[in-house]
């Protein structure tokens, strides 16, 4: 059966929690934003791989085999989305066309706000792996400066670019054996921590020169935004409100909010239309983060409202 459109957004839910989590919170925001950019929406609930190597890993490695199924040959281009992203259909454009066909589009890691506060996010998310029993050694002193992470994992070479590969942009023609090199060519580290195949694709995009970084409001992270605006407090446990409130103010900032480590925060958002009622949020109702970044702040939220809009 022919595809109804020539490009797709995927994504892997594998297991009733994650495709419970993806149809009650993503799949309708999917589907607007699939209507609205003339995509197909794909979502695998069965393993692509049943080998014993497979099972002895976690499943979220055969993203990786979603550009070399029988139907993805169908498709030009593919958007691969995580399971736990929330899309804001009535602002995000069409991924792919902002990233060239030859190439891989991924976001910068901890990019959200720009070169200040990347680096406030960076010291605040080291302080916060410190404290997780499920971190190695290794990744802690990577976190800490101590050790370069790409060195850590054991890759040969560093690169500039730390990426979160939750987002990416690709051609399954194009891209088939890379993502299928770095499926079969990697181990597992063995600790959730790693993100599984996130820094061996961030080490090959880099090093066969295929990498297009995306807008980051492509991949806005709702834990670092909780890690800017409620730095006083563990950040997977502020307050009730100051969390709803926190949510919607991401949602609005961003095209693709994703809810990495967070997914408990995705009710806060109500169902689709309801994410749009209610008109902007004020700035200083979630502003909790230290006097010399509030302007920073301030000014990419401001960004982010639409225009003409106070």
């Amino acid at each position: 059966m022919a595809p109804s459109n020539r490009k797709a957004i995927a994504t892997l839910a594998i297991g009733p929690h994650y495709e419970s989590l993806w149809r009650s919170h993503c799949e309708a925001s999917w589907h607007a934003y699939a209507e609205r950019h003339g995509y197909d929406v794909i979502a695998v609930t069965q393993p692509l791989d049943t080998s014993d190597r497979a099972r002895a890993r976690s499943p979220a490695w055969q993203a990786l085999l979603v550009l070399s199924q029988d139907w993805s040959a169908k498709y030009d281009r593919i958007a691969w989305v995580d399971s736990d992203i929330v899309l804001n259909y009535r602002e995000a454009p069409c991924i792919l066309d902002a990233c060239p066909e030859e190439l891989v589009g991924a976001v910068e890691e901890y990019d959200t706000f720009g070169p200040m506060l990347k680096q406030v996010i960076k010291e605040r998310s080291r302080k916060y792996w410190q404290t997780l029993a499920i971190v190695p050694d290794e990744l802690k002193a990577a976190h800490k400066g101590e050790a370069d992470p790409y060195s850590a994992y054991g890759l040969p070479r560093t690169f500039p670019h730390h990426l979160n590969c939750g987002v990416l942009a690709a051609s399954p023609r194009r891209h088939r054996a890379l993502f299928e090199h770095i499926y079969y060519g990697y181990e597992d580290k063995g600790s959730p921590a790693w993100n599984y195949h996130n820094w061996p694709m961030a080490f090959e995009l880099q090093d066969r020169k295929v990498l297009h970084l995306l807008d980051p409001r492509f991949n806005f992270v709702l834990f670092y935004f909780m890690l800017l605006f409620a730095p006083a407090v563990h950040p997977l446990l502020p307050t009730l409100s100051g969390g709803r409130l926190a949510v919607r103010a991401a949602f609005k900032m961003s095209w693709f909010l994703h809810f990495a480590g967070v997914q408990f925060y995705m009710p806060y958002l109500g169902r689709l239309e309801e994410r749009y009622e209610g008109g902007d949020i004020k700035f200083e109702e979630i502003m909790h983060t230290l006097p010399s970044e509030l302007k920073a702040l301030k000014d990419a939220f401001d960004r982010a409202r639409p225009e003409g809009k106070a």
